[in-house]
Protein backbone atom coordinates (compact mmCIF):
# COMPACT_ATOMS: atom_id res chain seq x y z
CA UNK A 1 0.00 0.00 0.00
CA UNK A 2 1.17 3.56 -0.56
CA UNK A 3 2.32 5.59 2.42
CA UNK A 4 -0.49 7.85 3.70
CA UNK A 5 0.08 11.54 4.09
CA UNK A 6 0.60 12.76 7.62
CA UNK A 7 2.45 15.46 9.49
CA UNK A 8 4.66 14.29 12.34
CA UNK A 9 8.34 13.90 13.05
CA UNK A 10 9.36 10.60 11.43
CA UNK A 11 9.39 10.91 7.66
CA UNK A 12 9.95 7.21 6.98
CA UNK A 13 7.77 4.78 8.83
CA UNK A 14 5.99 1.44 8.66
CA UNK A 15 2.21 1.32 8.86
CA UNK A 16 -0.23 -1.43 9.74
CA UNK A 17 -4.00 -1.38 9.44
CA UNK A 18 -5.70 -2.95 12.45
CA UNK A 19 -9.38 -2.55 11.58
CA UNK A 20 -11.24 -4.58 8.97
CA UNK A 21 -14.90 -3.76 8.34
CA UNK A 22 -15.26 -2.25 11.79
CA UNK A 23 -13.73 -5.25 13.59
CA UNK A 24 -10.61 -4.61 15.65
CA UNK A 25 -7.70 -6.80 14.62
CA UNK A 26 -4.33 -7.07 16.38
CA UNK A 27 -2.52 -3.70 16.57
CA UNK A 28 1.17 -4.23 15.89
CA UNK A 29 2.50 -1.24 17.83
CA UNK A 30 2.17 -3.07 21.16
CA UNK A 31 5.13 -5.27 20.25
CA UNK A 32 7.21 -2.24 21.20
CA UNK A 33 6.40 -2.81 24.86
CA UNK A 34 8.02 -6.22 24.92
CA UNK A 35 10.94 -5.16 22.71
CA UNK A 36 11.80 -2.20 24.95
CA UNK A 37 11.57 -4.29 28.12
CA UNK A 38 14.04 -6.76 26.62
CA UNK A 39 16.27 -3.99 25.28
CA UNK A 40 16.63 -2.30 28.67
CA UNK A 41 16.55 -5.40 30.95
CA UNK A 42 13.50 -4.13 32.83
CA UNK A 43 12.05 -6.09 35.76
CA UNK A 44 10.07 -3.45 37.69
CA UNK A 45 7.07 -2.60 35.55
CA UNK A 46 4.35 0.01 35.95
CA UNK A 47 1.25 0.33 33.80
CA UNK A 48 -1.36 3.10 33.94
CA UNK A 49 -4.39 1.62 32.20
CA UNK A 50 -4.34 -2.13 32.84
CA UNK A 51 -7.66 -2.86 31.08
CA UNK A 52 -7.98 -6.68 30.76
CA UNK A 53 -4.39 -7.46 31.75
CA UNK A 54 -3.34 -9.00 28.44
CA UNK A 55 -0.55 -6.51 27.78
CA UNK A 56 0.56 -6.80 31.39
CA UNK A 57 0.80 -10.56 31.04
CA UNK A 58 3.02 -10.26 27.96
CA UNK A 59 5.17 -7.54 29.53
CA UNK A 60 5.75 -9.68 32.60
CA UNK A 61 6.73 -12.66 30.44
CA UNK A 62 9.16 -10.47 28.50
CA UNK A 63 10.78 -9.33 31.76
CA UNK A 64 11.00 -12.78 33.37
CA UNK A 65 14.16 -13.65 31.46
CA UNK A 66 16.01 -11.10 33.63
CA UNK A 67 14.83 -12.45 36.99
CA UNK A 68 12.01 -11.80 39.43
CA UNK A 69 9.45 -9.28 38.21
CA UNK A 70 7.42 -6.70 40.15
CA UNK A 71 4.36 -5.34 38.37
CA UNK A 72 2.33 -2.29 39.45
CA UNK A 73 -0.93 -1.71 37.60
CA UNK A 74 -3.35 1.21 37.92
CA UNK A 75 -6.92 1.35 36.63
CA UNK A 76 -10.48 2.20 37.63
CA UNK A 77 -11.64 -1.40 37.22
CA UNK A 78 -15.21 -1.61 38.65
CA UNK A 79 -15.27 2.15 39.23
CA UNK A 80 -15.26 2.87 35.50
CA UNK A 81 -18.63 4.20 34.30
CA UNK A 82 -20.11 4.75 30.83
CA UNK A 83 -19.64 8.48 31.36
CA UNK A 84 -15.94 8.04 32.10
CA UNK A 85 -15.50 5.76 29.09
CA UNK A 86 -16.89 8.50 26.86
CA UNK A 87 -14.99 11.34 28.52
CA UNK A 88 -11.67 9.51 28.47
CA UNK A 89 -12.04 7.85 25.04
CA UNK A 90 -11.44 4.59 26.93
CA UNK A 91 -12.56 0.98 27.25
CA UNK A 92 -14.32 -0.45 30.29
CA UNK A 93 -12.03 -2.86 32.16
CA UNK A 94 -13.00 -6.11 33.91
CA UNK A 95 -13.05 -6.30 37.70
CA UNK A 96 -9.80 -6.01 39.60
CA UNK A 97 -10.22 -9.55 40.94
CA UNK A 98 -10.51 -10.92 37.40
CA UNK A 99 -7.32 -9.21 36.27
CA UNK A 100 -5.52 -10.10 39.49
CA UNK A 101 -6.21 -13.82 39.02
CA UNK A 102 -4.93 -13.65 35.45
CA UNK A 103 -1.68 -11.96 36.39
CA UNK A 104 -1.01 -13.92 39.56
CA UNK A 105 -0.69 -17.01 37.37
CA UNK A 106 2.70 -15.63 36.29
CA UNK A 107 4.05 -16.30 39.78
CA UNK A 108 5.44 -12.79 40.00
CA UNK A 109 4.74 -9.93 42.42
CA UNK A 110 1.46 -8.38 41.24
CA UNK A 111 0.25 -5.11 42.74
CA UNK A 112 -2.99 -3.58 41.45
CA UNK A 113 -4.43 -0.21 42.44
CA UNK A 114 -8.07 0.73 41.87
CA UNK A 115 -9.13 4.37 41.49
CA UNK A 116 -8.35 7.57 39.65
CA UNK A 117 -4.71 7.52 38.57
CA UNK A 118 -4.29 11.14 39.68
CA UNK A 119 -4.79 9.83 43.23
CA UNK A 120 -3.44 6.27 43.15
CA UNK A 121 -0.20 7.11 41.33
CA UNK A 122 0.41 10.06 43.65
CA UNK A 123 0.02 7.72 46.62
CA UNK A 124 2.37 5.22 44.97
CA UNK A 125 5.07 7.87 44.59
CA UNK A 126 5.31 8.11 48.38
CA UNK A 127 6.52 4.50 48.51
CA UNK A 128 9.76 5.56 46.76
CA UNK A 129 9.89 2.45 44.55
CA UNK A 130 12.39 2.55 41.69
CA UNK A 131 10.62 1.67 38.43
CA UNK A 132 12.42 0.51 35.27
CA UNK A 133 9.54 0.69 32.81
CA UNK A 134 6.33 2.77 32.73
CA UNK A 135 3.53 2.37 30.19
CA UNK A 136 1.04 5.27 30.10
CA UNK A 137 -2.24 4.15 28.52
CA UNK A 138 -4.94 5.15 30.99
CA UNK A 139 -7.52 7.88 30.47
CA UNK A 140 -7.00 9.61 27.13
CA UNK A 141 -8.29 13.09 27.88
CA UNK A 142 -5.49 15.66 27.76
CA UNK A 143 -6.03 16.56 31.41
CA UNK A 144 -5.63 12.94 32.51
CA UNK A 145 -2.57 12.30 30.33
CA UNK A 146 -0.99 15.53 31.59
CA UNK A 147 -1.56 14.57 35.22
CA UNK A 148 -0.23 11.04 34.66
CA UNK A 149 2.90 12.46 33.06
CA UNK A 150 3.43 14.98 35.87
CA UNK A 151 3.25 12.17 38.41
CA UNK A 152 5.36 9.72 36.42
CA UNK A 153 8.22 12.19 36.12
CA UNK A 154 8.73 11.88 39.87
CA UNK A 155 9.40 8.16 39.45
CA UNK A 156 11.95 8.49 36.64
CA UNK A 157 15.70 8.21 36.79
CA UNK A 158 18.10 8.21 33.82
CA UNK A 159 17.42 4.54 33.12
CA UNK A 160 13.63 4.58 33.37
CA UNK A 161 11.82 3.91 30.09
CA UNK A 162 8.44 5.61 29.65
CA UNK A 163 6.17 4.54 26.78
CA UNK A 164 3.20 6.68 25.81
CA UNK A 165 0.46 5.09 23.74
CA UNK A 166 -1.99 6.93 21.50
CA UNK A 167 -0.04 9.66 19.77
CA UNK A 168 -2.78 10.80 17.37
CA UNK A 169 -1.28 13.11 14.80
CA UNK A 170 -3.61 13.48 11.82
CA UNK A 171 -7.07 14.02 13.25
CA UNK A 172 -8.84 17.22 14.29
CA UNK A 173 -11.57 15.04 15.79
CA UNK A 174 -9.12 13.42 18.23
CA UNK A 175 -6.87 16.40 18.99
CA UNK A 176 -8.29 16.73 22.51
CA UNK A 177 -7.26 13.14 23.31
CA UNK A 178 -4.00 11.25 23.61
CA UNK A 179 -0.42 12.27 24.34
CA UNK A 180 0.35 14.47 21.33
CA UNK A 181 0.28 17.75 23.23
CA UNK A 182 2.59 16.34 25.92
CA UNK A 183 5.07 14.88 23.44
CA UNK A 184 5.14 17.95 21.19
CA UNK A 185 5.94 20.17 24.17
CA UNK A 186 8.51 18.04 26.01
CA UNK A 187 11.47 19.89 27.47
CA UNK A 188 14.21 18.96 24.99
CA UNK A 189 16.89 19.81 27.53
CA UNK A 190 15.57 17.21 29.98
CA UNK A 191 13.99 14.47 27.85
CA UNK A 192 14.66 12.48 24.70
CA UNK A 193 11.79 11.11 22.62
CA UNK A 194 11.59 8.40 20.00
CA UNK A 195 8.60 7.56 17.81
CA UNK A 196 8.28 3.79 17.72
CA UNK A 197 7.30 1.88 14.61
CA UNK A 198 4.95 0.69 13.30
CA UNK A 199 2.15 3.23 13.08
CA UNK A 200 -1.28 1.61 13.29
CA UNK A 201 -4.03 3.02 11.10
CA UNK A 202 -7.67 2.69 12.04
CA UNK A 203 -10.46 2.22 9.52
CA UNK A 204 -11.36 5.91 9.78
CA UNK A 205 -7.78 6.87 8.85
CA UNK A 206 -6.63 7.76 12.37
CA UNK A 207 -2.86 7.21 12.72
CA UNK A 208 -1.73 5.91 16.11
CA UNK A 209 1.80 5.43 17.35
CA UNK A 210 3.75 4.93 20.56
CA UNK A 211 6.46 7.28 21.82
CA UNK A 212 9.39 6.38 24.05
CA UNK A 213 10.61 9.04 26.50
CA UNK A 214 13.70 8.97 28.74
CA UNK A 215 15.62 11.47 30.82
CA UNK A 216 18.80 12.83 29.26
Amino acid sequence: MSKPECMYEPQNYVVTIFYRKGVMMNPKRYENLFMQIRKHDCTTLMEIGVWNGNHAMKMIKAAQVFGEVSYYGFDLFEMCTAEIVKKEFAKKPPSMDTVSKLLEATGESINLYRGQSKDTVKDFIRKCIQVDFIFIDGGHSQDTVKTDWQNVQQLMNKNTVVIFDDYFYNSKEHECFGCKNIIDNLDKEKYSKEFLMPVDIAEDGLHISMVKVMRK
